[in-house]
């Protein structure tokens, strides 16, 4: 028996993890260490499968990955898929109505298993009945000024689309998801396949925050967003001070089992 079985760590990539292109030797040293001793790590994460594995030079995750923040599930060494979802008509919907509010934006993404498609906003309407097609996990629309993300997020979560949702996930960018793709559902998910008893979540940003507020404890990095750290239960260093050999330390001394 370890002394951290039953405990899942979900955590962010980008700002929470990740910085300067690696993860601190510190945090990667304390990952392993939690995995060795029983404890399930893992990341939540817009990036793809395919990113994933490409730096597991850096981080194996034991257990699946939450891709695409959420929509797609899987093993990146391995390839076995949890639950893989695809967005609907109406988050087509939801990039016309922003689009159509006038807020200045210069690209669709369309975000495919294995590709990502760059739409420049001038093409969008000419290749939108094609897109629609197109089995898609997640879409991000670039803004052309950074200062717009709230009130491209709030004008489309304001629109009435019932399955679908809208988070920054940068300062220049919105990006659109079904509800239950998101990062705080695909993270309960994982605990109850896994047995977990205790769900951790890390992140720094705003499409973070129902990851932390689904978490059994949340912890903000310090670097986030202040909307991140008010909701959530912890803030802990900043990413390049190591945040996340920090959380697992303060796991260890209150919830492993010696």
């Amino acid at each position: 028996m370890g002394k951290f079985d039953g405990i899942l760590i979900c955590s962010d990539w980008d700002g929470t993890l990740f910085t300067n292109g690696i993860i601190p030797e510190r945090s990667a040293e304390a990952i392993r260490y939690f995995q060795s001793e029983g404890g399930l790590f893992t990341v939540c994460s817009g990036r793809n499968p395919e990113y994933v594995a490409d730096h597991s030079h850096l981080l194996i995750p034991n257990t699946y990955s939450l891709c695409y923040n959420g929509a797609l599930i899987c093993n990146v060494e391995t390839g076995e898929v949890l639950r893989r979802n695809f967005v609907g008509e109406e988050a087509f919907d939801a990039i016309n109505t922003l689009i159509k509010s006038g807020v200045k934006a210069t690209r669709v993404n369309i975000f495919k298993e294995g590709e990502i498609i760059h739409i420049p906003i001038e093409d969008y309407f000419e290749r939108e009945t094609e897109l629609r097609q197109t089995k898609t996990h997640k879409l991000t629309v670039n803004l052309e000024d950074r200062t717009n993300g709230d009130l491209a997020v709030k004008i489309i979560n304001e629109a009435g689309f019932t399955e679908h949702s809208a988070a920054r996930s940068g300062y220049s960018y919105c990006e659109i998801l079904r509800r239950d793709s998101m990062k705080g559902p695909s993270a309960q998910l994982l605990k109850r396949v896994t047995g977990s008893r205790l769900l951790v979540g890390l992140g720094d940003f705003e499409n973070d925050l129902d990851l932390i507020e689904c978490a059994d404890i949340g912890y903000a990095v310090e670097n986030a967003i202040d909307s991140l750290k008010n909701v959530a239960d912890r803030v802990t260093k900043s990413v390049d001070e190591c945040a996340v050999a920090h959380v697992i330390e303060d796991l260890e001394r209150e919830f492993a089992q010696i």
